[in-house]
C-alpha cells in the first residue's frame, strides 16, 4: 500500500524509487554491457532522503541492487571516477550547488539525479546554467521527479518528518511567510502521497485551523495539475495504484482525505499506552524504526541500537498486542527457538550454532546437510528474538521503575477519578517521573471539560497569539481555574518537580478554544477507580530480571491487564465519516475553489460547504467535538448534479454507502497509539475498510509535552 516496497513504477519520471529494484533502473548500460549485469554504483543522499530510505531498505537491500557505498551529500567524499552515482536529494538550491561541485571535481562517471519532489523550474535553470558553464552537462544521464517526500515507518503510516510541527503552528512569534512555507511543504508532501497511491480523494478538513488552509491549497494544486499537466500523475491507468484502477470519474471507491488539527484531541498524545509498539515509542528511544536501549556491559551503561524491519512478520504480529501478551509471545518464541537450535547442534555434534560454521560440508550426512542448510534462517531468527528479548526486558524495567501499569489504568477511566486519587498519584514517590505526573494531570484537566459546545469555539485563527495571552493570564496566574482545587494541584505538581509550563499553556489553550476531551474520559467498561487501594502494580512482580527468568514467568500473573476495546476521538470521527450518518438529510454540495482562511488565502473567495457531503450531520459532528464543522472539497471538475446523483445512488460519500478507503492526516503530530487504534477499527469493520494514517511527524508523549512547555515560554 503506502510503502516504498510496493513495487517498481513503470514510469521512471515519477515513482521509480518505490522499490529496491529502482536502484537498478536508474542506470542504463552502455553498448558493451549486458543489461542483466549488476552495475556497481554509489548512492548519495541528503539527511531527509536518508530517513526515507532507512525506514524501508537495509544495507543488504542496497548491496543486492549494486550500491556498494552510500554517503551523505554534505560529507567529504573520495573520487570514484569510473562508477555512476545515484543522487536522491530534496530539490533545493543548496543541493543543486553541491551536485554541480561534485561534477566539477569529477567525482563520478555519470550522474542520475533523483529529487524527492518536483524540482521547480528556477532550480532546473540553475542546474543547467551551472553545468553548461562548467562544461559538465554531458555527465548528467537523467533527472527524475520522484514524488516521495515522505517517510514510511509502517505499511499504512507516513510522516513528513517536520519536527515540532505543533509548536510551529501555534508559535506566536512565527511570521506569515514561515506559515506559508510550512503549509506549502505539507501540501507538496500530501500531493506526493496521492501520486504514489494514484488516486484523487474527496478532501475534508476541520474548519478554523491549519488543516482547512492545507486542504484548500491541496485542492487547488490537484486541480491545476489535472487541468494543465500533459500527463496526469494521479491517474491509475494500469491499475497499479492503491485502489487498483478506480477511475477519477467514478465516485464509488474514491477515498476521503480527512485533515485534522492536533488540537482536536490532545489527550491521546499524552496518554500512557499498554501495547508493545506504543510502549516502546513512549519509554525507549525509538526513531525511524531504530530502537536504542541502555545495557550494562562490564559494569558500564552503554547504548545499543536495533533496527526494526517492517517486513518482519514477528514484529507485525507483536506490535499491536498488549504488552503482557507480546512479552509472553516473545518468551514462547525464544523457547521454541532454543529447542530447534539444540536439535541442530546435537546432530552436528557441536556446542552452539556458531560452531556449525566450522563443519566440513562435503563430509556431511544428509541429516547434517539439512541442518546446515537451515543455519542462515535460524541465525536470522536468533537475531530477531534476541532483539525483542532485550527490548521487552528494557520496557519491563521501565514499567517497574515508573509503575506505568498503574498510570495506564488510572487514565483508562480518568474522568471518574477523584481529586484525592489524582493528588495521591502526583504526591507518590514511586509512581512515575515528573513528566508522567504532568501527563496524567493534563488528561484529568481535559476530562473535566465537556466536549465543545455550540458556539463555544473561537472562530478564526487557532494559533494562540501573544495578545490573546494577555486576556487570560500568563503563567497560569490569572487563568481560569477549570477544576476544583487547581491551586492545590499546582502546588503538588511543583513539589513533585514538574515543569509547569505545559500545564499553563494547556490552560490558556483550553480557555480560548474549549478543546475536546480524549476518548478515555467517557470510555465504557473500565475498571474501578479506587486504584491506589485496590490495584497492585506490575512493578512489584518484576523481580529477577537478571536471574535468567523468562518473560512469561515474570508476566504470568498479569495477563488480565488488557486495554479496553474503545475508539479514540480520531477513530470515532473516521468511523462516522466512513460509515455515514442517517441523521443528515440536506442535499450534498461541493466546494470548488479556494476560500478565505484565518491563516491567509490571498483574498480568494469563501465557500462554506454543507457537512452533508460526507453523509454526516452538524449534530453528529458537534457530538464528536467538531462544532465548527468540516469543509469539503472535490478536486475533480464534475458538475454538482452529476456528483450528487452518484451520492444518492450509494456512491462514496453517500448517506448509506459511506467510504471504503480513507487517508487520515493530523497537522501537529501523530502517535503509534492513534495509528493502532485506527487500524483496529479498520480490521474489525464488517465491511472491508482501508485506512492510511499520516502526520507532520511521529511524536512521543515526552517530546509533545515539551512542545507545550516551549509554547508557554514563547508567550511570556
Amino acid at each position: 500500500m503506502l510503502n516504498l516496497h510496493s513495487g517498481k513504477s513503470k514510469n521512471n519520471t515519477t515513482n521509480g524509487f518505490n522499490s529496491p529494484s529502482s536502484l537498478r533502473s536508474n542506470y542504463e548500460p552502455k553498448n558493451n554491457e549486458d543489461e542483466d549485469e549488476l552495475i556497481w554504483k554509489a548512492l548519495i543522499f541528503d539527511s531527509f532522503c536518508r530517513d526515507i530510505v532507512s525506514t524501508v531498505l537495509k544495507v543488504s537491500d542496497l548491496r543486492e541492487n549494486g550500491v556498494t557505498v552510500h554517503m551523505m551529500l554534505d560529507s567529504p567524499r573520495s573520487k570514484i571516477s569510473d562508477a555512476p552515482a545515484i543522487y536522491f536529494v530534496q530539490p533545493t538550491s543548496e543541493n543543486i550547488q553541491k551536485i554541480t561541485d561534485d561534477m566539477i571535481n569529477d567525482l563520478y562517471d555519470l550522474y542520475y539525479l533523483n529529487f524527492s519532489s518536483s524540482i521547480p523550474r528556477n532550480l532546473v535553470e540553475e542546474l543547467a546554467v551551472s553545468t553548461v558553464a562548467s562544461k559538465t552537462s554531458h555527465q548528467i544521464s537523467q533527472v527524475y521527479d520522484k514524488y516521495i517526500n515522505y517517510i514510511c515507518p509502517e505499511e499504512n503510516m507516513f510522516s513528513l518528518g517536520i519536527k515540532d510541527a505543533y509548536k510551529l503552528t501555534h508559535d506566536p512569534t512565527i511570521t506569515d511567510n514561515e506559515i506559508q512555507k510550512l503549509v506549502e511543504q505539507i501540501v507538496s508532501s500530501l500531493f506526493s502521497v496521492l501520486v504514489t497511491l494514484k488516486t484523487i480523494p474527496l478532501i475534508a478538513a476541520a474548519k478554523g485551523g491549519a488543516a482547512e488552509m492545507i486542504a484548500a491549497r491541496l485542492n487547488q494544486k490537484i486541480r491545476d495539475h489535472t487541468l494543465h499537466s500533459k500527463s496526469n500523475l494521479l491517474a491509475d491507468i494500469n491499475g497499479e495504484g492503491w485502489l487498483g484502477g478506480t477511475t477519477m470519474t467514478n465516485p464509488n471507491g474514491r477515498p476521503v482525505l480527512l485533515l485534522l488539527d492536533r488540537d482536536f484531541d490532545l489527550s491521546t498524545m499524552l496518554a500512557h499506552s499498554w501495547t508493545y509498539q506504543s510502549l516502546i515509542h513512549d519509554v525507549l528511544d525509538m526513531n525511524l524504526n531504530q530502537i536504542t536501549i541502555e545495557t550494562e556491559i562490564d559494569g558500564n551503561m552503554k547504548k545499543k541500537s536495533y533496527d526494526v524491519d517492517i517486513r518482519d512478520d514477528f514484529w507485525a504480529q507483536m506490535a499491536s498486542k498488549p504488552f503482557p501478551e507480546a512479552a509472553i509471545g516473545i518468551d514462547e518464541a525464544s523457547t521454541s527457538f532454543k529447542k530447534e537450535a539444540d536439535e541442530i547442534t546435537r546432530v552436528g555434534g557441536v556446542g552452539s550454532l556458531d560452531d556449525m560454521q566450522e563443519l566440513d560440508f562435503g563430509a556431511s550426512t544428509k541429516q547434517l546437510q539439512k541442518a546446515i542448510n537451515m543455519l542462515p534462517e535460524l541465525t536470522a531468527r536468533k537475531a530477531t528474538i534476541d532483539m525483542h528479548m532485550n527490548v521487552a526486558t528494557a520496557v519491563l524495567q521501565k514499567i517497574k521503575d515508573r509503575q506505568l501499569d498503574v498510570l495506564y489504568q488510572i487514565e483508562e477511566s480518568i474522568s471518574k477519578q477523584t481529586k484525592q486519587s489524582i493528588l495521591d498519584t502526583i504526591r507518590s514517590k514511586e509512581r512515575g517521573t515528573p513528566t508522567d505526573k504532568m501527563r496524567v494531570f493534563i488528561m484529568y484537566l481535559l476530562s473535566k471539560q465537556t466536549r465543545s459546545q455550540s458556539g463555544g469555539d473561537v472562530s478564526g485563527d487557532n494559533m494562540l497569539r501573544a495578545d490573546d495571552a494577555s486576556n487570560i493570564g500568563l503563567g497560569g496566574k490569572r487563568g481560569i481555574n477549570l477544576v476544583e482545587g487547581m491551586e492545590e494541584f499546582e502546588q503538588a505538581l511543583q513539589e513533585a518537580g514538574c515543569n509547569m509550563d505545559p500545564l499553563f499553556y494547556v490552560k490558556k489553550l483550553q480557555s480560548l478554544t474549549r478543546m475536546t476531551i480524549g476518548a478515555a474520559s467517557s470510555s465504557p467498561g473500565t475498571v474501578s477507580t479506587d486504584f491506589l487501594g485496590k490495584f497492585t502494580s506490575i512493578g512489584s512482580k518484576l523481580t529477577g530480571l537478571g536471574d535468567g527468568s523468562g518473560l512469561g514467568n515474570l508476566l504470568a500473573g498479569v495477563k488480565s491487564f488488557l486495554p479496553s476495546n474503545k475508539d479514540l476521538p480520531v477513530s470515532q470521527l473516521v468511523k462516522v465519516i466512513m460509515e455515514g450518518s442517517s441523521q443528515s438529510s440536506s442535499s450534498p454540495s461541493i466546494a470548488g475553489g479556494a476560500f478565505s482562511s484565518s491563516f491567509g488565502s490571498g483574498g480568494t473567495r469563501s465557500n462554506n460547504v454543507d457537512n452533508s457531503t460526507l453523509g454526516v450531520s452538524n449534530g453528529v459532528l458537534q457530538s464528536l467535538g467538531v462544532s465548527s464543522g468540516i469543509n469539503v472539497f472535490d478536486p475533480i471538475q464534475i458538475r454538482q448534479s452529476t456528483y450528487s446523483s452518484a451520492l444518492r445512488s450509494g456512491g462514496a460519500g453517500s448517506h448509506t454507502g459511506g467510504f471504503q478507503n480513507a487517508i487520515v492526516f493530523v497537522v501537529g503530530g501523530a502517535s503509534y497509539l492513534e495509528y493502532m487504534n485506527l487500524q483496529d477499527f479498520s480490521n474489525r469493520s464488517q465491511q472491508k475498510r482501508n485506512i492510511i494514517y499520516g502526520s507532520t511527524d511521529i511524536v512521543n508523549p515526552e517530546s509533545f509535552i515539551k512542545q507545550l512547555g516551549d509554547l508557554n515560554k514563547a508567550q511570556i
